[in-house]
C-alpha cells in the first residue's frame, strides 16, 4: 500500500474556535519546540505524524532553513 501526507507550519496564527470533524478528537496544546521534542523522545507523543513534524522542525530550525 502506498500512502502520502503533507506537512506545514504555520505562522502568525491566532487562537479561534476548532471546527473538528465528527469523528476527530484533537487537542491543542501549546509548548515549546524543546519541551515538544522531549515528549516524543519519551514516547508521550502518540501520534506518529505529529512526532514527524516536531523532528523535522527541530531539524528545520538547526540547520538554520527556518
Amino acid at each position: 500500500m502506498k500512502s502520502s501526507i503533507n506537512l506545514f507550519i504555520a505562522r502568525d496564527l491566532t487562537l479561534g474556535k476548532a471546527s473538528p470533524e465528527e469523528d476527530e478528537e484533537i487537542e491543542l496544546v501549546k509548548m515549546p519546540l524543546e519541551e515538544a521534542v522531549d515528549c516524543v523522545m519519551q514516547g508521550k507523543i502518540k501520534n506518529s505524524i505529529a512526532s514527524l513534524g516536531i523532528l523535522i522542525l527541530k531539524d528545520l530550525k538547526q540547520r538554520g532553513t527556518l
